[in-house]
């Protein structure tokens, strides 16, 4: 019997026979999961399938039953529906198909996974594939299916803002907003860090410093009085909202535990400063498992609670929720590169009753550079659930709007990983291309394994704060280039695709501009074909244009692309030549860095610096800081082309003048500069000019010695709050390879 023969006709030019049979008492998901099933096989097959009750249907009737209902129990030899959990049956053999799954999702998903059996694809927010078909036939399909994760999410754009997306992705997060109709979600009481909340130190600390570490950064967690105040907080939380089902007791944001004699003792014992937390996470889980039997506690191993500790083990109704910040992204989680991790990890799944995850598949620093990590994506999802995890967080580009790194496609397959991580990644991964890019999916392959190919070859670690991207050279770039031309060359004739490329693209424009000086640099040192922009200022404005049409909300954490925009604009200006100091005796070909105010970094840009005109500067413009700060206003970190960088020392001077605040005295110091290493901590230079040495207001070059620079050092300049002074200017800064 052929595989065609073994199908059966659900629809034929726009009729069917048969109707969709809900179970009577059918909650809220399940009516929606009825409703969605009907509107697409409409779209599909042109047939409107009536929705009716199982009791109204006739046994023998062709039927879709959706729900858990008794015809449902009673056709198959299946646990009762309520022990699937997220779960569901599909059972298309006979008259009748069976799509049921556990309360309150488990039905959506079964409907989900059959339309996906016919060949829809749901790609990204409100972008779908839904084929057309004048025969809708229905493959044979027996299966019972479990996720090995039952909490799941995804902290990224695609998901936060549509929850009828999340729910398509069978995702379940606590900030994702699936109303009961589309099966509701995890809710988490504080989410996470939350000792601020639960002991605010604005509240306590002024009477009871005692029960805080260093700066009140941390609660004093061995502190009995703080311990039942804690307590106390978080069962008046719990009371406030029975329903959530979760509560977080967790660690504040930052690494400065208290080390009290008392902290210090307990976490020497458990070789971990995990002791404590744990210790003090017991303590409220007993009394919130007293009043709420069944509400789990949620704390965090972050950082430097990572580490299991050696006695204390969490009780029964604790969640571990195990973090992955300090890993190296660009290789999996089980390999020697992240050994402490691993280790970590197998440490908890032989002790916790429940283990989370909290894994990163973004760059804090800025989420517009290509991120190389999509070939880690499967094998640490799988690592997850072969070590007991039953809930995954992966921490994604959330406030992008779906700009950056292929967003769409770490999205989609992120989702469907959580749900089935023993899928094959790259399927997943070619099904996409194909099916959201069109004929420019073989392009954009190649686009991404070369990206992936570049970062393993330059032996760097792959952090959620990365900055090194020397990794991009020319000829990475070159290559890039060509692959994004042919992708847009391929769907140049339709609208849809060509514009989706052409979001795809800004990482790889980004780079162009903010490395264009240093791969300008290499085309001219390796005499080598230069295949970015021609027209910086004419590339550049279409890009910002770009990234404005496409809606790009924060290009990292916390920092609005308003407010990142104005220093990409800098970077267009051209600045023109300018004399250099007439000190410098500069031997024949000696490598000139010449900064100017446009590859300057303002901090507070706006308030603290700004860029002004200034006929004295050596291209008419020169970044001002105002003098009541302290602050490093203007800095010039260095590209990261290290090995230029590091091909010798570099003799740096800082070209400055100091505005006096007429009618005051000349007196103090006027500003500081200097270079800062931030790998050592260290200042490689130091210096400091008083106001009476600069009151005349004109430009002096300020020399900072012949010092080595690299990715993690840079030059900065700051006034010293000096009342007499109005202003400083900063020109450029000059370094002179030696």
């Amino acid at each position: 019997m052929s595989a065609q023969s073994q199908e059966k006709v659900l629809a034929y030019k726009g009729k069917s026979a048969y109707v969709i049979a809900l179970a009577a008492d059918a909650i809220p998901a399940e009516q929606t999961a009825a409703r969605e099933l009907q509107e697409h096989l409409k779209q599909m097959s042109g047939a409107t399938l009536p929705i009716k009750s199982e009791t109204e249907v006739p046994e023998k009737a062709p039927q879709i039953l959706v729900g858990g209902g008794p015809r449902v129990q009673w056709l198959v030899e299946q646990p009762n529906t309520k022990s699937l959990g997220d779960g569901f049956f599909i059972n298309t053999s006979g008259n009748q198909i069976i799509l049921a799954g556990g309360r309150p999702r488990g039905t959506l998903y079964a409907v989900y996974e059959f339309l996906e059996a016919l060949g829809c694809r749901f790609w990204a927010p409100g972008e779908s594939f839904i084929p057309k078909q004048t025969t809708l036939r229905v493959p044979n399909i027996n299966s019972t299916y479990f996720s090995p994760f039952h909490y799941r999410e995804q902290f990224t754009s695609s998901v936060q803002q549509d929850p009828l997306f999340a729910t398509k992705m069978r995702e379940n997060g606590h900030f994702q907003t699936q109303k009961p109709e589309w099966g509701g979600h995890y809710s988490i009481i504080g989410f996470v860090h939350t000792f601020d909340a639960l002991l605010p130190p604005s509240k306590h600390f002024k009477a009871h410093p005692d029960w805080y570490g260093p700066g009140a950064a941390q609660p004093c967690l061995t502190n009995l009085a703080a311990r039942q105040e804690i307590i106390k907080n978080a069962l008046a939380q719990v009371r406030a909202n029975p329903t959530a089902g979760l509560i977080s007791i967790s660690q504040n944001d930052n690494v400065s535990p208290c080390q009290c004699a008392n902290c210090k003792a307990l976490e020497d014992q458990e070789d971990s400063p995990g002791g404590p937390l744990l210790q003090t996470v017991n303590a409220v889980a007993e009394a919130v498992e007293k009043e709420f039997p069944g509400f789990l506690v949620e704390t965090l191993a972050y950082q430097y609670t990572r580490k299991p500790p050696k006695t204390i083990r969490p009780r029964a109704n604790v969640i571990i929720r195990l973090c992955s910040i300090e890993a190296d992204f660009s290789k999996p989680l089980d390999s020697e590169a992240n050994a402490s991790f691993r280790d970590d990890i197998k440490g908890w799944k032989s002790i916790a009753p429940r283990l989370y995850i909290w894994d990163y598949m973004t760059n804090f620093t800025n989420s517009l550079w290509p991120h190389p990590n999509f070939r880690v994506l499967g094998p640490n999802l799988r690592f997850f659930a072969q070590n007991n995890v039953v809930g995954v967080f992966e921490q994604g580009d959330a406030y992008s709007n779906g700009t950056g790194d292929f967003p769409q496609l770490r999205a989609y397959l992120i989702g469907k990983l959580m749900w089935n991580p023993q899928q094959d990644e790259n399927k997943i991964i070619d099904e996409f291309l194909q099916g959201y890019y069109g004929k420019a999916a073989p392009h954009l392959k190649a686009y991404l394994n070369l990206m992936q190919d570049a970062f393993a070859q330059s032996g760097q670690k792959l952090s959620t704060f990365h900055g090194d991207h020397s990794w991009l050279t020319l000829q990475v770039m070159n290559q890039a280039t060509r692959h994004f031309q042919a992708a847009q060359n391929a769907v140049q004739n339709d609208a849809v695709f060509a514009k989706r490329v052409r979001r795809a693209r800004l990482p790889l424009d980004h780079v162009w501009i903010v490395r264009f000086p240093v791969l300008k640099r290499q085309a001219e040192t390796q005499r080598a074909a230069f295949e970015g922009p021609q027209d910086l200022n004419a590339f550049g404005e279409e890009f910002l244009k770009a990234n404005e049409e496409f809606g790009t909300g924060q290009w990292k954490e916390g920092g609005p692309w308003k407010d990142y925009a104005p220093s990409l604009k800098r970077r267009l200006v051209q600045s023109k030549a300018t004399p250099l100091p007439a000190d410098l005796k500069l031997k024949p070909g000696a490598s000139v860095l010449d900064i100017q105010d446009n590859l300057f970094t303002l901090f507070r840009a706006g308030e603290l610096a700004t860029l002004v005109d200034d006929a004295g500067a050596g291209d008419g413009k020169a970044a001002r800081i105002v003098g009541n700060t302290t602050e490093w206003a203007v800095q010039w970190h260095p590209d990261d082309d290290n090995a230029f960088l590091k091909a010798a020392p570099w003799h740096c001077y800082l070209r400055i003048r100091v505005e006096h605040k007429a009618g005051t005295p000349i007196g103090g110091t006027a500003f500081t500069c200097g270079i800062y290493d931030t790998a050592t901590r260290t200042y490689l230079a130091q210096e400091q000019r008083t106001l009476e040495e600069t009151a005349s207001g004109e430009y002096q070059w300020i020399d900072l010695g012949t010092q080595p620079l690299k990715t993690g050092t840079y030059v900065w300049a700051a006034p010293t709050n000096n009342p007499n002074i109005q202003a400083i200017y900063i020109d450029r800064i000059i370094c002179v390879r030696e």
